[in-house]
């Protein structure tokens, strides 16, 4: 039985491990894309949507009057599973 369980459920261990390796990964990839071709994509508005998203989530406004910069380092901040809640519009759990 326990050898089912640990099939289906997976090693959890690894699974952290795979999540915060993706999320480095995705992290080197989106530093070396210069913010023109975000701009360009028509994909940099959402990621600062995303940035205000999370930013009124930690604290009240804090996405309002900040700078591109600052937007840019909120969205930095942000976790892979804080980008797809964002992105979805699902509320943290």
């Amino acid at each position: 039985m326990e050898y089912l369980s640990e099939e289906l459920a997976g090693d959890t261990a690894d699974a952290d491990l795979d999540g915060q390796e993706e999320e480095e990964e995705l992290r080197r990839v989106l530093s070396s894309v210069p913010l023109d071709r975000f701009r360009e994509a028509g994909v940099l508005d959402v990621l600062l949507g995303l940035a205000r998203s999370e930013a009124a989530d930690a604290a009240a406004g804090a996405g309002e009057g900040t700078s591109v910069g600052e937007q840019l380092d909120l969205i930095d901040s942000m976790s892979v599973g804080d980008l797809v809640r964002a992105a979805l519009g699902t509320p943290q759990s």
